[in-house]
């Protein structure tokens, strides 16, 4: 019998280590073959917006989105566009190894539950959700292609909050989070915008788990006041550069590019400075305007995904965490999952001054997904209720979930 028990055991521990490996090997394929193909297209060697961040350093001061490009400014004199494609790719490993390691947790402890004696019909429904919830997330090419073959710092963010995330399910580890949301505040001050409300409602459910214990109490405390010090820091650092203007803050940062310029390259990332280190605030509203309202291809487009893509989405989220409210009795616990429905109304701002809407309604649906995941992990019979309520209501409603998942597939294709 102890035989058989160990032989149990052994197959246990064995299949737990494959849902680790499985994604981890799958994202790293993905991120190889995105890497060979960037070696590969010699199309454009141009710099672009996102690209001129690996040049940044802090030789003027500070400036935001500018610690990538300090750090490598310490190993490298001048980059070409082949090595921004190289850095920006395994800028990704964080990311993938978070995501394997938020994967195989998940997997393994629903499986777990699903298996054991005493499991229920809700135990064995919540592991089917997240399977076929990371079976999305891993096959699903537009996700990887926005965060993996992207030159945008997000990535980084994302793996950090997600390393982040892993760190509150340890007493002692809980503590790093607070220096990890640090670190990526000063990476790029939009993470408070984006996965920060991940980690700070995590934090702030372990603080109310806790009973307002003295130390989750401090990591909160000193976890948003340190986010919302730096982010003001860097917003108020930027107008203080030291360069007259757009044309001789891109002209330095060139000096540290290996290939040529053109001067349509250079009057674009021209604009770009100007609209983020030296317009005010007035102008930054009246050229946003223009770009929405004067061009009617944008303007259009908005409108569309506003009305087909965000409204519905956001219209089941807030009709999700009604029900998790309704079934909840604790006061505090309806705050939290309150703060969840309404997150994404954080982001209204920087989605009106970045022009880059796609980008953060993709971020809230990351969000929101990872925060039912969260919740389900954690047995929140209030949350495996309403996911109940869901999957009832989408088998009564399948034309309506499969047109808007279609249309939540061509939103994240054309964003990314």
């Amino acid at each position: 019998m102890s035989r058989l028990q160990s032989t149990a055991a052994a197959r246990r521990k064995r299949e737990q280590l494959l849902y680790y490996l499985l994604p981890l090997g799958l994202l790293l394929v993905y991120m190889l073959f995105v890497y060979c193909r960037k070696m590969n297209d010699g199309s454009n060697n141009q710099l672009n917006y996102y690209q001129i961040h690996y040049l940044y350093t802090y030789d003027h001061g500070f400036v935001s989105r500018g610690l990538v490009g300090e750090i490598v400014s310490w190993f490298m004199d001048t980059v070409s566009i082949r090595d921004i494609n190289t850095i920006s790719v395994f800028m990704s490993l964080p990311m993938l190894v978070g995501a394997a390691l938020c994967i195989g947790s998940a997997l393994s402890r629903t499986k777990t539950r699903a298996d054991s004696l005493t499991a229920s019909d809700d135990d064995r429904m919540v592991h089917r959700f997240v399977l076929l919830t990371v079976v999305v997330l891993c096959i699903l090419p537009v996700t990887f292609r926005a965060y993996v073959g992207d030159l945008k710092l997000d990535k980084l963010l994302w793996g950090l909050t997600l390393f982040a995330v892993l760190l509150t399910e340890h007493s002692v580890g809980i503590w790093f989070t607070i220096p990890l949301c640090f670190l990526a505040t000063v990476i790029n001050p939009v993470f408070l915008f984006c996965s920060m409300l991940l980690i700070s409602i995590i934090l702030l459910q372990k603080l109310f788990d806790s009973s307002f214990s003295k130390k989750n109490l401090a990591i909160c405390l000193v976890s948003y006041v340190g986010m919302i010090a730096l982010g003001l820091f860097s917003a108020l650092s930027e107008k203080k550069l030291g360069f007259a203007d757009g044309y001789e803050m891109v002209d330095y940062y060139y000096a540290r590019f290996a290939d040529n310029l053109t001067a349509e390259a250079r009057q674009a990332l021209v604009e770009t400075c100007l609209f983020d280190y030296f317009l005010p605030v007035g102008e930054v509203f009246k050229k946003t305007y223009e770009i929405y309202f004067m061009d009617w291809t944008n303007g259009m487009l908005l409108l569309w995904n506003t009305l087909f893509t965000a409204v519905p989405i956001y219209a089941v989220l807030i009709w999700f965490w009604r029900k998790v409210i309704k079934n909840t009795e604790a006061p505090l616990q309806k705050i939290v999952y309150l703060l969840c429905a309404v997150s994404p109304v954080v982001t209204v701002p920087v989605i009106i001054l970045s022009w880059e809407s796609s980008k953060y309604f993709a971020n809230n649906i990351l969000v929101q997904v990872i925060l039912i995941l969260y919740f389900l992990l954690q047995g929140r019979q209030e949350v495996v209720a309403a996911l109940h309520e869901a999957i009832d209501t989408a088998k009564r409603r399948r034309f309506f979930c499969v047109a808007l998942i279609a249309e939540l597939a061509l939103c994240m294709q054309r964003q990314s």
